[in-house]
């Protein structure tokens, strides 16, 4: 539970948006979900492409992409079928 209320307290100091909880975003529940990533490719200032941040769980063999699709700010989790 510790782990899991450090967590919730990360999202929420690195990811609030004026109108939404960090915990509510697609990157605080996957900080809360698995932790701090091994890796971060920040592309939040991509000029030629939509701002976006890839982050690798290593050991999980995992990847997750969000996109400031809206540019407001908050980066959304694109989808298998986004990706389409």
């Amino acid at each position: 539970m510790d782990i899991f209320f450090k967590r919730v307290q990360e999202a929420n100091k690195k990811f609030s948006l004026r109108h939404k909880e960090g915990w509510e975003t697609d990157q605080g529940k996957i900080l809360i979900l698995y932790g701090d990533p091994d890796k971060i490719e920040n592309r939040r200032y991509a000029t030629d492409l939509k701002p976006h941040v890839i982050w690798k769980y290593q050991k999980q063999n995992l990847t997750f992409v969000f996109v400031d699709d809206k540019r407001d700010g908050e980066f959304r989790l694109l989808k298998e079928e986004d990706k389409e």
